[in-house]
Formats: structure tokens, sequence, C-alpha cells
């Protein structure tokens, strides 16, 4: 009915939203055709994208993922349970590569910690990215937390800021039993 009327002003309504963005998730071609089909009142691919990247997606903690904890701690609460969770890391190699981020405004590519953890004075090109992910134990779900653009750590330093990971988890109610 949506589509139908005439060119959409202003907001997409949530349902059409929604439908845009799972099927450009899926095939951005077939979005494509959907959308030239419908002559054109679906929103444009440029418009997807920028719903896309409202979520801040730089290194450090990421204070979304934290929000959505809480929300399936208050929820598993109200039913008369506690959430579990099993906090994972990785590491994963990158290309040594700068560029610059515009929606940042700064170079993207060096070693970044984030806001919260001190940083070296002279930056080095990362190598790596270090991942922390949590992974519900009596429920089924994933959720990134955070990750850092690193060079290479000491032990010591791994263990400081997996300690920093966990001291930001605690306000999300869930209860770390593995790590």
């Amino acid at each position: 009915k949506q589509i139908q009327g005439g060119k959409v002003k202003g907001k997409y309504p949530p349902q059409l939203r929604a439908f845009a963005l799972t099927l450009h998730f899926y095939s951005p071609k077939a979005y494509c055709y959907v959308r030239q089909t419908f002559m054109n009142k679906l929103p444009a691919s440029s418009t997807i994208r920028s719903w896309y990247s409202s979520t801040d997606g730089s290194p450090g903690f990421s204070t979304e993922s934290l929000q959505i904890l809480k929300i399936k701690s208050q929820a598993a609460e109200n039913e008369g349970k506690q959430l579990y969770g099993c906090l994972m890391m990785d590491e994963m190699a990158i290309r040594k590569q700068v560029q610059w981020d515009h929606s940042a405004r700064k170079f993207i590519g060096y070693i970044d910690y984030g806001s919260c953890i001190h940083e070296p004075e002279e930056l080095p090109f990362a190598k790596e990215a270090l991942v922390y992910l949590i992974n519900g134990v009596n429920a089924r779900w994933k959720i990134p937390v955070a990750y850092f653009l690193i060079d290479s750590l000491t032990a010591q330093e791994r263990a400081e800021i997996t300690r920093k990971v966990l001291d930001f988890l605690v306000p999300s109610g869930i209860t770390i039993v593995a790590l």
C-alpha cells in the first residue's frame, strides 16, 4: 500500500525500512531489481548505507552492545532467570593500511584502543584486531562488545584490557562464567 501511493516523503515507515534493509543485506542486486520494479519508490542504496552507518563502529567499547545486554538481562530477570555469558576474545590479522575516515575526520589504520584506554605517544600501524565477544551460555546469542586495533601485546597488557572489558560489562547484569 505504502509503495503504491507515490514517492515517500520524509521518513520511511518502519516496516518498509526493515524490508529494504533486510533485502539489501541479503542481495544488493535483488534490491536494485525490486526498487526498479516499484519505480524507485524504495530508498536509494546510498540511503540504506547511511542507515547502516548510524552505529558507532569505532574501536573501543560498544555502548550499543551494553544497552542490548541490559535489555536481555532485564527480560530474563522478569522471567525469574539469570543470564550467564562466556567472554571470548580473538585476534585477527589485518592489512597495514591508513585511510581517511570522512565521518570521524581522522586517519584510521594506526593502533587504536578506543577512548577508554591510554595510547602510546607514537602510533605505529595496526597489524591485528583484538575482538571481545559475549556468547550466551543459557541463551542463544553472540554479541561483540569491544575491539581494539593493535600492533602486538604482552600478556600483562592483554590481561589489563580483558580486566577493563569485564569492568565494562558489570552494569549489563550478565554474569560472566568463563573466559
